[in-house]
């Protein structure tokens, strides 16, 4: 298992209680998930990287213990995007000097007029 090979290299670098305070932090993100998935998007030369990419997502569900599925995808949203043909109800859109903020209403964000502050990022250890 990777994890139990990145486990011990932290340990062999950091010590014992700094690699569990590192693989509680950095990798436990994965616990939160029950499936990984490859999605088929029916591209133009994709048999060139797709049988590649099932497999990784494959290992990626054994490795963590997860369901894997094969997915069909469809490039449609993506052609909109690129096409500017944007719908309300697909895209956010945000008109000059809005700017996109997090949202309880139907949406996870929202555009809005009102100034809202950035917070800070965090500062780098």
């Amino acid at each position: 298992m990777k994890l139990k090979v990145i486990a011990c290299v932290y340990v062999g670098r950091f010590g014992e209680e700094s690699a569990r305070y590192l693989m509680e932090t950095l990798h436990s993100w994965w616990k939160g998930y029950t499936r990984a998935a490859f999605i088929e998007m029916r591209l133009p030369d994709a048999e060139r990287f797709e049988a590649h990419a099932r497999q990784q997502a494959q290992e990626v569900a054994r490795e963590y213990g997860w369901t894997y599925e094969d997915l069909r995808g469809d490039h449609h949203l993506f052609a909109r995007l690129v096409c500017g043909d944007w719908s309300a109800e697909e895209f956010l859109l945000v008109p000059p000097g809005h700017q996109v903020v997090p949202s309880c209403g139907p949406g996870v964000i929202a555009a809005t007029a009102d100034f809202q502050p950035i917070p800070p990022r965090a500062s780098r250890l």
